[in-house]
């Protein structure tokens, strides 16, 4: 059978009606970027994922559903791992912020997240 064109453009045509148009699992936040990026927007979440998703922790700016840091530091190879630093020294300073914030409940009571010991 000659289809006159390459393989990848007839999976493309053959899987266009095969596209996914609603989503399930990730927050709205991250599923704006696919559904702008490869969707034309059309991407929907659903209305599970729509609602109930934020957490008392959200108020922090720095615990937003998608926050994306851009640590500036070098990976090294020690013994048969690599390691950055600096992306060592965030995280731990972010454990730190979460562990030290007292999170409001929904019955009005305070949440302590405190690190096992």
């Amino acid at each position: 059978m000659a289809w006159g064109c390459c393989l990848c453009t007839t999976a493309s045509r053959l899987l266009a009606a095969a596209c996914v148009w609603r989503q399930y699992r990730a927050h709205p936040a991250l599923s704006a970027f696919p559904s702008r990026r490869f969707y034309d927007g059309q991407l929907l979440d659903s209305e599970e994922v729509k609602h109930n998703r934020e957490q008392p922790f959200h108020l922090l700016s720095i615990f937003r559903p998608l926050v994306v840091y851009d640590v500036h530091g070098s990976n090294e190879l020690r013994s048969s791992s690599w390691c950055n630093e600096a992306e060592a020294t965030l995280a731990i300073n972010l454990l730190h912020a979460l562990a030290h914030w007292e999170c409001p409940a929904k019955d009005g009571t305070a949440i302590k997240v405190l690190p096992s010991r």
